[in-house]
């Protein structure tokens, strides 16, 4: 099981360190809203994931998903620990929790189809 981190630790995480943020939300929530900075987590592309995280297994990595309810998160540590990851952490309050705090978010324009 997975250590969780608060908001106002991931916080200050992201203002003093170089940790990865990996969104886990599902598909096409990333491009909604995510906090700025993560890296977009997709079942379809799961080494993506890794090539942004690079093979230092003690990075410090912070995965997140939506809102306590969603799994991704969950998920997520679980696979970058499978493959060797021991620095794996999650904030399971997530995106929604970090908004209601006035946090930046991050939106990405959308595409035309």
């Amino acid at each position: 099981m997975a250590t969780s981190i608060s908001r106002d630790e991931l916080k200050a995480k992201l203002i003093d360190t170089n940790i990865a943020l990996v969104d886990a939300q599902g598909p096409g929530l990333f491009e909604i809203a995510h906090i700025p900075g993560a890296i977009r987590a997709t079942a379809e592309d799961p080494m993506s994931v890794l090539n942004a995280i690079g093979n230092d297994l003690d990075r410090e990595i912070v995965a997140y998903c939506t809102d306590l309810e969603c799994v991704g998160s969950a998920l997520a540590v679980e696979r970058l620990e499978a493959v060797g990851y021991r620095n794996v952490r999650r904030y399971a309050e997530g995106r929604v929790d970090w908004a209601a705090a006035g946090l930046p978010i991050q939106r990405l324009p959308i595409q035309p189809a």
